[in-house]
């Protein structure tokens, strides 16, 4: 695993160690979790749509900076 996967591997870790610490919070009421899960799936289908769409401007910006290279080396070229 990358310093990424681990340092997220800890903190979910972290985040379970202070679930199971806390017992007051250890009783959900059904009805809330299932709102949870359902605002959880959202917030993830947002940040994977976010994600995608910062990928592909990353994606375009890659190939115009790409052009402009070819570009000034051909211009740089041309003028020797």
């Amino acid at each position: 695993m990358n310093q990424w996967d681990d340092r997220a591997a800890r903190l979910q870790d972290s985040v379970r160690a202070a679930e199971q610490r806390n017992a007051e919070f250890s009783q959900y009421d059904q009805d809330d979790v299932a709102r949870a899960v359902v605002h959880t799936r959202q917030d993830v289908v947002l940040l994977v749509s976010q994600l995608s769409s910062l990928n592909a401007q990353l994606r375009m910006v890659k190939w115009l900076l790409a052009f402009i290279a070819v570009a000034a080396a051909f211009f740089v070229y041309r003028a020797l």
